[in-house]
């Protein structure tokens, strides 16, 4: 056994992005390293070179983690992509409802599941399945978009907060496994727009990192 050593070779780490459509989270993610693309959406037809594996259903998603053990798959990628979370995890869901519904009893809706227990199933395999990725010494780039959402504060006051679209439970799986959780939006400079990555949280929108020299905010491009 020996000391960690903190790396800075993104291939190692985990991260989230989250931000409005079409600030240029997909391409960035499939600028690290030996970028396996998971596109439960086809946001990639305009990146040339990508490697991308549709993903039709959670049991598609579970192979593609499966296949990540093989030496062959090993020697040619290195990061999991996940674009989107959200429909990761509804794809998730629906996995579940399935695999609870039985012959006398069908499952529509995760809250159909008695006592609640469809939830509980539903973040355990959700964070199971992105352990194993890392696991296998994977890196691990998840994307979402945001929303405005109102928040009660302990003395009932409402305020907003800008937070990741995906479902809570999937959004609380997705903080305590990345490494940053980065909010990416246009800012208006003195040299024109420019888009900018958020990796400290502050009471207007969602952030984070475990890094302790991590600066408030970079420019949003592979090298920065």
């Amino acid at each position: 056994l020996k000391p960690h050593q903190v790396s800075r070779d993104l291939r190692v780490y985990s991260v989230m992005f989250y931000g409005t459509y079409k600030t240029g989270k997909t391409t960035i993610a499939s600028h690290f390293p030996g970028a396996l693309l998971c596109a439960f959406e086809r946001g990639y037809n305009t990146l040339p070179g990508v490697y991308a594996q549709q993903i039709l259903s959670w049991g598609d998603f579970k192979k593609v983690i499966n296949q990540l053990k093989q030496p062959a798959v090993a020697e040619k990628f290195q990061t999991v992509v996940i674009d989107t979370g959200d429909i990761a995890y509804d794809m998730c869901v629906k996995y579940i409802c399935s695999r609870e519904s039985t012959a006398d009893k069908v499952y529509e809706t995760i809250g159909d599941i008695p006592y609640g227990k469809g939830y509980t199933l539903a973040m355990q395999e959700f964070d199971e399945q992105l352990r194993k990725i890392l696991q296998l010494n994977y890196g691990l780039v998840i994307i979402s978009h945001d929303k405005d959402k109102v928040f009660k504060d302990e003395a009932g006051q409402e305020y907003n907060k800008i937070i990741p679209t995906m479902d809570s439970r999937a959004a609380l799986v997705c903080e305590r496994t990345c490494d940053i959780i980065g909010y990416v939006r246009v800012v208006n400079t003195e040299d024109g727009q420019q888009t900018r990555l958020f990796m400290r949280g502050t009471p207007r929108y969602e952030a984070g990192s475990r890094f302790r020299y991590t600066p408030d905010s970079i420019e949003f491009t592979y090298d920065a």
